[in-house]
C-alpha cells in the first residue's frame, strides 16, 4: 500500500474531468491517490473498498464508476474487478527502462479473466516498448499532443523516480507476501454483503490470517450464509463477529438465548413451587378474615 499519490492542478481544468460530475471527480481523485493505485494504474478494486475508503452506499459506488466509463476516464471489469485509468500511462509514463520493467511485472499480476487485459498489454507494449528492448521514454516525448487534453506531465527528478521505484517494488512485495498467506494467486472476489459491518469483518478476517486460517471463498460464502440468518433472528452482527474474534474462534456463532435473564425490577425471582403457593393461598385467607 503505498503512502500518497500525485494529482496535478490541471486534473480541474482539463476537458476530460472538468465536466464530471462531483461524485465523478471524487472518485477520479480517489482512483488517483487511493491506497490501493499502482504505477500502471490498473489494479483490482472491489466494491468494499471503495464504500469504506469514502463512505459511500454501494448504489453510489456504482454510478460513479459508470459515469467514469462514460467518459473516458476509467473502465472496469465487473467480473473480477479490476479498474484501468485509461490514460494513467500517459500521464506517467515510464522515465527509464527500470521503471518499465516494473510496470511489465505489475501488467502480467492482471488476470486473465479481466477484460480489461488485452487494453493493459497494448499499453505496455505502446509506452515501455517491447520486453527486449525497453527504451527511455524522454520527457519530450512523454508529454501529451493536446495539453489541454488531460493533466501535463510534470519534471521529475532523480529523487522522485527513486521514490517511485521504491513505491512500486513495495507495492509487488507485498502482493506476493500476501498471496503466500492466503495460499491464492489473485485476492477473493466475493463481495461483501450491504450489511455486513466492515471494521468488525476485517478485524475477523485479519485474525483468520494471523492464526494461519484464512479463509477461501467458498468459507466466506458458508459464513455470509449464517450471519444473514443470525441477522434475520434479530442478533447484533458486528457483536457476533467481535466475540469470534477475540476467542479466536474460525466460525461464527449464535448467541445463547437460554441464558436467565435477570427480573426487570432488578429483585431476584420468587421460586413458584407447590409449597410456595399453598403458604400465600393462607396467607391471603388469614386477611381477609381479619378484614370482615
Amino acid at each position: 500500500m503505498r503512502d500518497y499519490g500525485l494529482v496535478f492542478s490541471t486534473f480541474w481544468t482539463s476537458p476530460t474531468t472538468h465536466d464530471l460530475s462531483d461524485d465523478g471527480k471524487m472518485l477520479g481523485l480517489y482512483l488517483l491517490t487511493g491506497p490501493h493505485t499502482t504505477a500502471l494504474g490498473c489494479f483490482r478494486l472491489p466494491d468494499g473498498y471503495a464504500m469504506e475508503d469514502l463512505a459511500w452506499p454501494p448504489g453510489r459506488v456504482k454510478k460513479g464508476f459508470e459515469e467514469l466509463s462514460r467518459k473516458g476516464w476509467a473502465d472496469r471489469c465487473e467480473t473480477t474487478k479490476w479498474v484501468l485509468i485509461c490514460n494513467y500511462l500517459k500521464w506517467n509514463p515510464p522515465m527509464n527502462p527500470n521503471q518499465a520493467k516494473s510496470l511489465r511485472r505489475l501488467a502480467m499480476q492482471v488476470p486473465d479473466a479481466c477484460t480489461l487485459k488485452d487494453r493493459v498489454k497494448a499499453l505496455i507494449n505502446e509506452y515501455c516498448g517491447r520486453e527486449e528492448q525497453l527504451p527511455l521514454i524522454s520527457e519530450q516525448e512523454a508529454k501529451p499532443e493536446n495539453p489541454t487534453e488531460t493533466v501535463s506531465e510534470p519534471f521529475r527528478n532523480q529523487e522522485q523516480e527513486q521514490e517511485q521505484d521504491q513505491t512500486q517494488d513495495q507495492t509487488q512485495e507485498q502482493d506476493q507476501e500476501q498471496d503466500i498467506k492466503t495460499g491464492a494467486r489473485s485476492r477473493s472476489s466475493i463481495e461483501l454483503p450491504e450489511w455486513l459491518p466492515l471494521e468488525q469483518w476485517k478485524a475477523f478476517e485479519e485474525m483468520r490470517r494471523k492464526s494461519k486460517k484464512p479463509m477461501t471463498d467458498r468459507a466466506k460464502v458458508l459464513i455470509f450464509n449464517k450471519l444473514e440468518k443470525f441477522r434475520r433472528a434479530g442478533h447484533d452482527i458486528a457483536e457476533i463477529l467481535d466475540k469470534s474474534t477475540l476467542k479466536n474462534w474460525t466460525d461464527v456463532y449464535e448467541p445463547d438465548l437460554k441464558k436467565p435473564q435477570p427480573p426487570a425490577n432488578g429483585q431476584p425471582e420468587v421460586k413458584n413451587t407447590t409449597q410456595d403457593a399453598a403458604v400465600i393461598a393462607e396467607q391471603r385467607r388469614r386477611a381477609r378474615e381479619q378484614n370482615r
